[in-house]
Formats: structure tokens, C-alpha cells, sequence
């Protein structure tokens, strides 16, 4: 089995935190500007051998099949205070919440959204900056990441 991470660092990205309402919003309060931010996307393969039928005295050929896909997400950034209880409480839940990461920077993929599932495996509360709470995260995707270009 291989890994292969697609990983991004030094991205603007906001990360919003969904209300879990029916229809789903993502307000504002919720959202996290990451200073220092790694996103990256993962595949697992399988692999396995393949004979040569025609001639079977040659090397066999490997191939092989995408068996999984994942995303994770860390950062520190910025949280509106009023919105920590949100995190604080998706944390302590140990569901996986809904989450829309959109990117600002760079040009390349500015404007692109990802949709998905995520638990929050670390939470952690750094300091004040006036109203703003520093904080550390880490998620994990749970099911299907869906893009999107806004």
C-alpha cells in the first residue's frame, strides 16, 4: 500500500464551520482564517502483480487501484471569540462536523471551495488578539470532500 499527499502550505484559506441546520449555513462568527496552514489530500493504493500471459518467463508488471481517499487540514489562525463554543462543542461531540474550506490565494486556485464532513481531532486555544481567539486545528475528512469553483 502507498501514500501519495498532494500538500499545500502558505495558502489564504478560510475554514468555516457549518450550523448544522437543515439548510445548512456557515456563519461568519464560526470561521477560521489560518496563518500557517497545510491542506492535503491523500490517496492509498493498492498494489499487486500482473503476469505476462503472452510470456510468462518475463517480469511480472505492477498495477494497482485507488482504494482510499482523505483530507486532512492544520493550521493556527484567527477565530472570532463568540465562535470558539462552536469549535469547543465539535470537538467534545467526537462527530464529524460540516465544513467549507475556500481559498483566496494563490491566483491558481482562487475561488476554489471544498465541501465536506471533517472531525476536529485538536483544538487548541493559544491567546487573545483584541476580540480575535488564536487557535490551532486539525481535521480529518470523514467520507466524500467535494470541490468547487465559485
Amino acid at each position: 500500500m502507498t501514500t501519495k499527499a498532494v500538500t499545500a502550505t502558505g495558502l489564504h484559506m478560510a475554514i468555516l464551520l457549518g450550523d448544522g441546520a437543515n439548510p445548512e449555513s456557515f456563519p461568519p462568527t464560526a470561521a477560521v482564517g489560518l496563518i500557517t496552514r497545510t491542506f492535503s489530500r491523500t490517496t492509498k493504493k493498492a498494489e499487486f502483480e500482473m503476469p505476462d500471459y503472452d510470456n510468462p518467463d518475463l517480469p511480472q508488471y505492477v498495477d494497482g487501484v485507488l482504494t482510499s481517499k482523505s483530507c486532512t487540514i492544520q493550521g493556527d489562525g484567527y477565530l472570532d471569540a463568540t465562535g470558539y463554543p462552536l469549535w469547543d462543542a465539535a470537538f467534545e461531540g467526537g462527530v464529524a462536523v460540516d465544513l467549507r474550506i475556500r481559498f483566496d490565494k494563490p491566483t491558481a486556485i482562487q475561488g476554489t471551495t471544498y465541501q465536506g464532513a471533517f472531525f476536529v481531532t485538536k483544538l487548541d486555544a493559544k491567546g487573545e488578539h483584541g476580540k480575535k481567539l488564536m487557535v490551532s486545528l486539525e481535521l480529518q475528512s470523514v467520507g466524500d470532500v467535494v470541490k468547487s469553483n465559485t
